[in-house]
């Protein structure tokens, strides 16, 4: 009769302990661990059983079941257990809400209106041509008038140097000038307009508010062609206009002073000739322009032909 093998595992094979067979068969294996697995898990009951019986935890299926059903109705939901605020906190909130709602409004609606360009009115129009009427009869020149389509012109004048961003007296882009503009604003072809122009501020960064008119025409008569235009004999009216800084004057008329459209440094070449004269030499220029306007544009001999021509060239070779 065979041995009934009882092996044993030992340094990496099976042996028995009775005849000393070594195996290294997988039969065995599977029998072996199926007795660890048995061991194992009887070790695992015996600990689960004495934990139950010393109460160190219980389980009642109904009670867990029960619980795991419960768990949603169990997490309050903040919207349902939120209490409402009394009438009296409530009230007072909502007026600070809404008051501050309308500071709000109020203050960007400040802000639009301190970020706009000023535009100044008729009214101070009207005061800066009596005050450079001031200086007209200080000068022994005619008081000259306000007139309403030329204050139109000169304000269009303005607002078209802050869009475009330039200080002249013609459009470097569009070619606009008061000349090419005059008819527009209700003014005849025999009614012309000679421009000063006034910067507060930088081309590309004007400011958004405007000189006193004050300001503005005592920088006027500290400029030679300024001034020139400003005293003439030719006006008979005029007005200012300013917008974010650029401000404009316009010399109303019946002659051809202004005629034509030209550029500020055409203006300063013409207006430098007179830098260093002196008031009774202005009043001998503005003497031979007077004469030189009542010569006929038709002359009936040679005689006032050549008069006609010596004056001419008497005021273009003009200095001083």
């Amino acid at each position: 009769m065979g041995c009934s093998h009882n092996y044993v595992y030992t340094q990496g094979y099976f042996v028995c302990t009775k005849c000393g067979k070594k195996s290294y068969g997988k039969s065995h294996k599977k029998n072996q661990g199926k007795k660890i697995a048995g061991v194992v898990v009887g070790l695992v009951l015996v600990v689960v059983v004495f934990a139950y019986s010393d109460r160190i935890f219980e389980i009642n299926q109904e009670k867990l079941d029960e619980a795991i059903q419960n768990i949603p109705k169990n997490i309050p939901l903040i919207t349902e257990n939120l209490p409402s605020l009394p009438l009296q906190v409530s009230k007072p909130l909502q007026n600070i809400v809404d008051e501050s709602v309308d500071t709000i409004n109020k203050f960007e609606e400040k802000i639009r209106e301190v970020s706009m360009p000023e535009e100044s009115t008729e009214e101070y129009a009207i005061k800066s041509i009596e005050y450079i009427n001031q200086k007209r009869i200080q000068n022994g020149k005619n008081p000259i008038s306000h007139d309403s389509r030329v204050y139109q012109l000169a304000m269009t004048r303005a607002k078209d140097m802050h869009e475009y961003q330039y200080h002249d007296h013609t459009n470097p882009i569009t070619g606009t000038c008061p000349y090419n503009m005059k008819s527009d604003f209700g003014l005849k072809h025999n009614e012309n307009v000679a421009e000063n122009s006034y910067l507060f501020g930088t081309e590309t960064n004007p400011t958004l508010y405007n000189p006193s008119y004050i300001e503005i025409v005592d920088g006027w008569m500290d400029s030679t062609g300024h001034r020139m235009n400003l005293l003439s004999y030719e006006h008979v009216a005029g007005s200012v206009a300013c917008y974010g800084g650029f401000c404009v004057f316009l010399g109303l008329n019946h002659g051809n002073y202004g005629e034509g459209c030209y550029t500020a440094l055409e203006g300063q070449e013409y207006a430098s000739r007179f830098d260093n004269c002196t008031p009774e030499q202005m009043r001998q220029y503005e003497k031979l322009l007077q004469d030189y306007d009542k010569i006929p544009s038709v002359v009936n001999s040679q005689a006032e032909y050549q008069r006609a021509m010596s004056m001419y060239n008497q005021i273009e070779n003009f200095r001083c």
